[in-house]
C-alpha cells in the first residue's frame, strides 16, 4: 500500500529530470521545468483519496492493538491490509 505510484516516486521523478550538472543554470543538477511538468502531472484527487484510505488503514491499524503490547503484532497487520486490498466490502457483507 503505497500513497504515490512508482511513477511519481521521488527517486523516479529525479531520475527523469536530472541534467548534467555543467549545463543546468541552478546548478542543482535538476531541469526545473521538467520537474514542474511531471509535478504537475500527478493527480491530485487521486493521491487525496490514497492517502486518506492510507490513513484509514492505519488508523484501523492502530485501533487494533493489543492495549498489554507495546505495538501492533504482524498478523493483526497483515489480517486489516488483506481486507483493505483484496476483501470488497460490497461483497462481503452479503
Amino acid at each position: 500500500m503505497r500513497i504515490y505510484d512508482e511513477q511519481h516516486s521521488v527517486r523516479a521523478i529525479l531520475a527523469d529530470c536530472r541534467v548534467n550538472k555543467e549545463i543546468d543554470k541552478t546548478g542543482f543538477g535538476v531541469d526545473i521545468d521538467k520537474l514542474n511538468r511531471r509535478i504537475a502531472d500527478i493527480d491530485v484527487l487521486k493521491i487525496r483519496e490514497q492517502r486518506r484510505l492510507y490513513s484509514r488503514f492505519y488508523e484501523e491499524c492502530l485501533v487494533s492493538m493489543d492495549k498489554d503490547s507495546e505495538g501492533a503484532t504482524f498478523v493483526s497487520v497483515l489480517i486489516t491490509l488483506a481486507h483493505y486490498k483484496i476483501v470488497s466490502d460490497t461483497v462481503g457483507l452479503r
